[in-house]
């Protein structure tokens, strides 16, 4: 499995469409545009190998993701992953201050998403761990189980 900081911007897509926009496809002519009709998204992934507490953003890539956006009806994405975690920009709210061609977005304007990676390949496979490590302290109601025998039956296999 990769850390955050290797991937590149075609496996950090693979990421987002098999966890979260599943119908994304990719926009022809464009560098790492993507669309999600399901969604309403228009979307653009980089990955970074650094962490800062900003991501950088150009104005050329912006200015197209926003055209692009707009004459689509759909809602403007900038993911930005770094070695700290995966951050989901909506741009229809977060407005960027450019300094010739370049913004920072601050990291804290951004959404956590997929917090299960690196350390994990998917989110089914988080969860599996995260019950597996609390089995032995879980006490689970049979009351509260939807199964097709009766309680009393239940309890004499038990």
């Amino acid at each position: 499995m990769l850390a955050l900081h290797e991937l590149t911007n075609d496996e950090l897509f693979a990421l987002v469409k098999a966890n979260l926009y599943e119908d994304s496809t990719t926009c022809p002519n464009t560098d790492s545009h993507y669309i999600s009709v399901e969604y309403g998204l228009y979307f653009q992934v980089r990955c970074r190998v650094e962490h800062y507490d900003t991501v950088m953003l150009d104005k050329a890539g912006y200015e197209l993701l926003m055209q692009n956006a707009n004459a689509k009806g759909l809602v403007p994405l900038y993911i930005c992953s770094t070695p700290v975690g995966i951050w989901e920009f909506n741009l229809a709210l977060v407005k960027p201050k450019f300094d010739k061609t370049l913004a920072y977005l601050e990291i804290d304007k951004g959404k956590p998403i997929l917090q299960w990676y690196p350390e994990y390949r998917s989110e089914d496979e988080y969860i599996y761990h995260a019950l597996e490590d609390e089995q032995e302290n879980m006490y689970i109601d049979p009351a509260e189980i939807d199964i097709d025998m009766d309680l009393e039956e239940w309890e004499l296999e038990t």
